[in-house]
């Protein structure tokens, strides 16, 4: 049986554990994994990254402009147990 409350994040070569309520921004700074960000507060989009699975829930509702598919690392977290993302700034050459 798998447990439901356990949560990764996967960014590229990356995944990590997961918290439910700490903005993925921080949670993947903590892991020394390298994200673009300016204002951490869903103004500037810096910090946008394509979500390729999973689901997010928005602490705060963005400012910035989104298109499809699209999320801000700095105002969201988890809401499943898999949230995969990806940047292009964070592609292997």
């Amino acid at each position: 049986m798998v447990d439901s409350t356990k949560r990764a994040l996967v960014v590229g070569d990356h995944i990590i554990p997961a918290a439910p309520d700490q903005p993925i921004l921080d949670q993947l700074l903590l892991r020394g994994i390298p994200v673009e960000y300016q204002c951490r507060a869903g103004f500037c989009g810096a910090c946008r990254m394509n979500l390729k699975s999973g689901e997010v829930r928005y602490l705060e509702s963005p400012i910035a402009y989104l298109s499809e598919g699209e999320v801000l690392t700095c105002c969201t977290v988890p809401a499943s147990s898999i949230v995969e993302l990806e940047a292009d700034y964070l592609k292997k050459e």
